[in-house]
């Protein structure tokens, strides 16, 4: 996976003959190691210009704190008001901005692996075997998709201009 943040850096996470994830960083010609044996699968850049890395023991702000949510990270996404969605291995972690806020859960025993909202501030949800979409009262499984499940860019969900949803390698009018 390759991700370039705002600032021009271009973070690389690889997976090295041994099986081990390996996070890196390359920014003015030099590469820096990140998070050595965190075992890091995401990289997420907020609104706020925070740079976010989940691994297989959490998530990791380059800013100022780390979660431990003891579950595998696979996504990460801040919705518009600030809140951060940490989908996992064992559903979904929820993180408002505010003073007195705590870490709660949602889609508990699901293993989430990508998260968006969309333009009608509608969340989605891919999960290892349907897709669900949440309209702020309720969730709807949209059973979409069939088999197995794939992580990384193929997990991926994207509006395009005309608001057709992309779920990697099918679509949904929206």
């Amino acid at each position: 996976k390759i991700f370039e943040a705002g600032d021009g850096a271009v973070w690389v996470i690889i997976e090295d003959p041994q099986k081990q994830k390996r996070f890196y960083s390359l920014n003015n010609g030099q590469w820096t190691a990140h998070l050595t044996g965190k075992g890091i699968t995401t990289v997420y850049q907020s609104a706020d210009n925070d740079l976010w890395a989940g691994g297989t023991n959490g998530l990791y702000s380059f800013a100022t704190q780390s979660w431990q949510l003891n579950a595998k990270v696979n996504c990460v996404y801040q919705l518009a008001d600030g809140t951060m969605l940490v989908g996992t291995d064992s559903g979904l972690w929820i993180q408002q901005i505010s003073e007195a806020s705590d870490l709660t859960s949602a889609l508990s025993g699901m293993f989430v692996i990508g998260l968006f909202q969309d333009s009608n501030s509608v969340i989605w949800a891919r999960l290892d075997q349907n897709i669900l979409s949440y309209d702020g009262r309720s969730w709807t499984n949209h059973n979409r998709v069939q088999g197995g499940y794939t992580t990384g860019y193929k997990a991926c969900i994207h509006e395009g201009l005309d608001g057709t949803l992309w779920f990697a390698d099918w679509s949904l009018e929206s």
